[in-house]
């Protein structure tokens, strides 16, 4: 070994440790002794230096040493009243995490991948992990791609096959990860269609569209108003301004603000 690290002894390893710190000889140990008297040997070398216990510290910024009957940590470790660090903790001490860890190799071991996702939540939830590291895989592609497409020199661009390799790769990576993300995740969603119209009603980024007809200021306080008493964008505009109900739905319909353009104009509202 000391051949093929090149080194011609083992005084050589310590060539840079000074010679006046170098043990002399080997120090003399002593016999094997049972667990219990080397937990006795190491408590009196420990005995050797002052504990922080024996002595007045200042440090903790006011938490300082109390009195805490022993009744107190057999109180606070029972399940009532003990909850888990995060909310997966009790599944993973009842072995998922080292199941997930098992399925892990042996998804490498059987497609001889570098590495595999597993999730400590539920399948769904991993596998919207997976589409995330899909989609971070692509950025890094079209940024290659980028940087390839730039390097065109004389009419000539040598980068052609990384270009090739990385648009490939981006296709498949999106085109299975939209595919499983859609099948297994997406497909058993439903959505709670009341509850996403009644917090869009009271979004207050709705009052740009009234922006052209009431003017900045109006708005700005109608979705000051609005956002204070938790009330929908429609309702306090109906109070603060003259316009009537039915036009201040037009303006205010967000399907038709995803169609972009400028409704009304002049000024209006009292």
């Amino acid at each position: 070994m000391l051949s093929v690290i090149g080194v011609g002894r083992e005084d050589d390893l310590l060539m840079d440790i000074p010679a006046a710190l170098r043990a002399r000889a080997r120090p003399e140990l002593p016999p094997a002794c049972t667990e219990l008297e080397l937990q006795r040997l190491f408590a009196a070398w420990a005995a050797e230096n002052r504990p922080a216990g024996s002595m007045l510290s200042l440090l903790g910024a006011g938490a300082y040493d109390h009195a805490i009957p022993s009744v107190v940590g057999q109180l606070i470790g029972r399940s009532e009243f003990y909850t888990a660090y995060t909310p997966y903790q009790a599944e993973m001490s009842q072995g998922l995490l080292q199941a997930i860890y098992e399925y892990q190799t042996m998804i490498c071991e059987l497609t001889a991948m570098d590495v595999a996702n597993a999730s400590v939540y539920d399948g769904a939830s991993a596998l919207a992990e997976a589409a995330l590291m899909a989609a971070a895989q692509v950025i890094g592609n079209d940024t290659t791609i980028t940087i390839a497409g730039q390097s065109g020199n004389f009419q000539l661009n040598v980068m052609l096959p990384v270009i090739a390799y990385n648009l490939l790769e981006s296709i498949g990576l999106l085109a299975n990860a939209l595919r499983a993300l859609a099948d297994h995740a997406i497909a058993g969603f439903s959505v709670n269609e009341e509850r996403i119209a009644a917090a869009l009603d009271r979004n207050p980024i709705l009052v740009t569209a009234l922006n052209p007809v009431i003017g900045y200021e109006k708005g700005a306080e109608i979705a000051r108003r609005a956002y204070a008493e938790g009330r929908p964008i429609l309702d306090v505009a109906a109070e603060m301004t003259d316009l009537p109900r039915a036009e201040l739905a037009r303006l205010l319909d967000p399907r038709d603000l995803t169609r972009g353009g400028i409704k009304g104009g002049g000024s209006g509202g009292g």
